[in-house]
């Protein structure tokens, strides 16, 4: 079953997390105006992400991974932040 167009809950939640919050958003848009690759970005991003969350669950509960972190890359381009 699909949540607001991601592939699950938890992909749902992770892009939730970014999106609405200013500090990771702005980490993100930093990240992506960098030569790294997102597959690198993802891997910095879900370091922050667990950081400033406390743990490895978003605030809905759900788990924080590589894999729903990568996916909400998938479709930004670098110069959407």
């Amino acid at each position: 079953m699909e949540h607001n167009g991601h592939k699950n809950r938890a992909y749902w939640s992770v892009s939730l997390t970014i999106d609405n919050n200013y500090e990771l958003y702005k980490v993100c848009q930093s990240l992506l105006q960098s030569k790294k690759t997102k597959n690198e970005i993802a891997v910095e991003l879900m370091r922050v992400l667990v950081s400033h969350c406390g743990g490895t669950t978003t605030p809905e509960g759900e788990p924080i991974t590589y894999s729903a972190v990568r996916a909400h890359l998938t479709h930004l381009k670098r110069d959407d932040y």
